[in-house]
């Protein structure tokens, strides 16, 4: 019996096929090797590097302090060769984060580029609505409750206060959550409207959460609980003023609203 056996060989096309192979990488790295350097290049432009900035809607903040951290964060290189000032390279995501950052009275800031080197910065900043003081300090707060800078403990009513018995208050934080915040605006809303009191402060207490006091400028205070019904309380308010209190308002030390239709108040 005769034995099987076989020839292995390597045709020559393998061979061209190999040399073809590795002439097109050479070719495509070349190609690659060329793009990028030419990237490098135009990202190195000095034509097309941020140089103005223009900054609108300012008010307190000044504008000095907001171009110096806007260069601050597009300052040196990225990889060594590429300029992070480069038009291309500038994030304007990561310079609104930085700004927000830095100052905490800044509400809300849009940033938009404009080729070849013009960066565009709109500032819209918080306004303040009162003084938020708990024990140790106090801070301004904004219209949602926001505490973004401190304050002195004011005294009289010029500026509205809100006073709390937490004993420390971090800034910038939010002081007042917004649901509780939006409750206190309303029923003072109410309150000028139905009365013409002006609420020149309130009075907030960790142990009795749902509880608002409201000091008006009348010289007294009224109590609520944050989900009334704030149109049945005006209700009552009314009948009380109108028919108990009558010509003695500025003798009330408080008037306690928090029990529905039985209302409990306190002469000086």
């Amino acid at each position: 019996m005769g034995s099987d056996s076989r020839i292995v060989y390597t045709p020559r096309e393998n061979k061209k096929i190999s040399r073809f192979s590795r002439t097109r990488l050479f070719i495509y790295t070349g190609i690659f090797i060329f793009m990028a350097g030419g990237a490098v290049y135009a990202m190195r432009l000095p034509q097309w590097q941020i140089k103005e900035i223009s900054l609108s809607g300012l008010v307190a903040l000044g504008e000095e302090e907001i171009i110096s951290v806007i260069k601050e964060s597009f300052s040196g290189n990225l990889a060594i060769l590429i300029p992070r000032s480069s038009f291309f390279m500038v994030r304007t995501q990561k310079l609104v984060a930085a700004l927000e950052k830095k100052f905490p009275r800044i509400r809300q800031v849009v940033i938009t580029k404009s080729f070849p080197n013009f960066l565009m910065v709109s500032v819209k900043e918080r306004r303040p609505f009162g003084i938020f003081c708990a024990v140790s300090r106090c801070a301004y707060v904004d219209d949602s409750g926001f505490a973004y800078e401190e304050a002195p403990n004011s005294i009289g009513s010029l500026i509205i206060k809100i006073t709390s018995d937490a004993e420390d208050l971090k800034i910038p934080v939010q002081a007042v959550n917004n649901l509780l915040f939006e409750r206190m605006k309303l029923v003072s809303e109410g309150l000028k409207d139905k009365f013409d009191f002006d609420t020149i402060g309130y009075q907030l207490f960790s142990k009795i959460p749902r509880e608002i006091r409201i000091a008006t400028s009348y010289g007294f205070q009224i109590y609520v609980n944050r989900d009334d019904d704030f149109g049945g309380v005006f209700k009552v308010l009314k009948t009380v003023l109108d028919e108990e209190i009558k010509e003695k308002r500025a003798q009330l030390e408080y008037i306690d609203a928090r029990f529905g239709n039985k209302v409990f108040y306190k002469m000086k």
